[in-house]
């Protein structure tokens, strides 16, 4: 890492903060090369972990009940986002099952976290949840809860150091991604990186007409 990061010119007592996934092979690579940096972890990779949690609950009490097929999407939306024909949706899923209306609510209280500014508040939120999750008795969420307490440090760093977060590269790599399956798979590496900065530059390719 601090080889690739020298030959683009870099240097490794620039770095000092990055931000992550929750993967321990990326915190333990990272730690290993720039031990004098800050950590935090990407909120939308946390969130997507609330989401998991609300549909594994969902799934546990889809058993034998037919009307919850086909509604992970209505629960994986914030209230605010909710489109407006899948509100009935939810108030029955929510009214007819107390687990899943317990697990949402708890996806509800995290997300909010996000609209808070500073540090000390953003952890007293976190502790609150961390409460809420362990007495709820849904395993997915004391996991989760579990999951935090052991990343605590860079969770809240995000809201210490500027709110750093993966958006902007979840975005390019998810065009990245698009390219090589369309493509089938590039052969040749070289071909590969040129459609990368192709399709991630913003270029304006003018074409010119021959009058």
């Amino acid at each position: 890492m601090q080889k690739l990061l020298k030959s683009h010119g870099g240097q490794v007592e620039n770095i000092k903060l990055v931000s992550m996934d929750m993967s321990a092979a990326f915190e333990a690579g990272f730690r290993q090369n720039f031990p004098n940096a800050e950590i935090t972890f990407d909120k939308f990779h946390l969130s997507q972990s609330a989401n998991k949690a609300v549909d594994s609950v969902r799934k546990d009490e889809r058993k034998g009940h037919e009307a919850l097929k086909n509604t992970r999407y209505t629960l994986l939306y914030g209230n605010e986002d909710l489109p407006i024909d899948k509100g009935t949706e939810l108030d029955d899923i929510i009214e007819s099952h107390p687990k899943i209306g317990l697990a949402y609510e708890l996806t509800e209280v995290f997300r909010d976290l996000y609209s808070i500014s500073d540090a000390e508040s953003a952890a007293s939120h976190l502790a609150f949840w961390c409460d809420k999750a362990d007495d709820s008795n849904l395993v997915p969420f004391q996991s989760f809860a579990k999951t935090i307490r052991n990343h605590w440090n860079g969770i809240i760093a995000y809201f210490k150091f500027g709110k750093l977060n993966n958006g902007l590269h979840e975005s390019i790599n998810t065009k990245i991604q698009l390219a090589k399956r369309r493509a089938r798979g590039f052969a040749n590496i070289d071909n590969f990186i040129h459609i990368i900065y192709f399709i991630s530059s913003k270029l304006k390719l003018d074409y010119h007409t021959i009058h």
